[in-house]
């Protein structure tokens, strides 16, 4: 799901769903008024198809949101779509040159740079390791070196910073099977990755949810799961001025889980 502050308006598109003892894929699409309190599905001649796992991000300058790959139940995915809510319109970018397919993956939108970023994932088969950036206005998707940075990985949280014009990128699970604990910031910029994990952090864990709060200039990082009979419920920040990671503890809070979805309104 992405979130349009400036409409006030939440778009969701497909999943997977439980029904008779079978899970299906859905490309339904869903736009939630935060002032109204109403929920509309919205109807387009052209649109993706059935998936799960996929990413959104959402280009808050031109209004437009982009949505790559996924899974449909029996293979992965490597489209890239992009609707303008103006036009109530679905668009499919086809480019000579594109990621392998993939889901489990992560991206952001490059506010600063003007890009989408992507990095990880895998086809049900192969992790990857690998980090592409796609420009709209030039439609074209550009693989970027990774050096030293971040180890193959699927079901790793990233999150934007307008603030410092950099991409962070945490836990998720490697290819060997291991979950990491790990914080890395991206210059885009650059092309330079950085390993700012401090000896204190949220521990291992893949399926949970980062945003970045604009306001206090902190990551904010919950649940996701450790191991599959273990689900987390638990609240971090880190402050980008000290490199910290701090537990949030509150009486009240959410049951554990995994795979919530998240949207940070400024």
């Amino acid at each position: 799901a992405v979130f349009d502050a400036q409409q006030g308006k939440m778009l969701l598109f497909g999943g997977v769903y439980f029904l008779e003892g079978i899970y299906l894929r859905s490309n339904d699409f869903w736009e939630y008024d935060s002032i109204d309190n109403s929920w509309k599905e919205i109807h387009t001649q052209n649109v993706p198809a059935e998936r799960s796992r996929h990413v959104m991000v959402f280009d808050s300058q031109n209004e437009q949101v982009f949505l790559h790959g996924g899974w449909d139940g029996s293979r992965s995915l490597g489209d890239l779509w992009v609707y303008y809510p103006a036009e109530t319109r679905w668009e499919e970018r086809k480019t000579e040159t594109h990621p392998p397919d993939r889901f489990g993956h992560g991206a952001v939108f490059d506010e600063v740079g003007r890009q989408l970023i992507l990095f990880g994932g895998w086809n049900g088969e192969t992790t990857y390791q690998d980090c592409w950036s796609y420009s709209p206005s030039q439609n074209k998707w550009q693989e970027k070196a990774v050096n030293n940075g971040p180890c193959a990985r699927k079901g790793h949280a990233m999150v934007s910073c307008p603030d410092d014009a950099k991409v962070y990128l945490s836990c998720g699970i490697a290819s060997d099977g291991t979950y990491p604990s790990d914080l890395w910031s991206y210059d885009p910029a650059k092309n330079s990755w950085k390993d700012i994990s401090p000896s204190v952090n949220p521990g291992k864990r893949t399926s949970h949810c980062m945003v970045y709060d604009t306001q206090r200039k902190r990551l904010l990082l919950f649940g996701g799961y450790n191991t599959r009979s273990k689900s987390l419920g638990d609240l971090w920040e880190f402050n980008l001025s000290t490199g910290q990671w701090t537990q949030i503890v509150r009486d009240q809070h959410p049951s554990p889980r995994k795979s919530p979805a998240e949207l940070f309104a400024q």
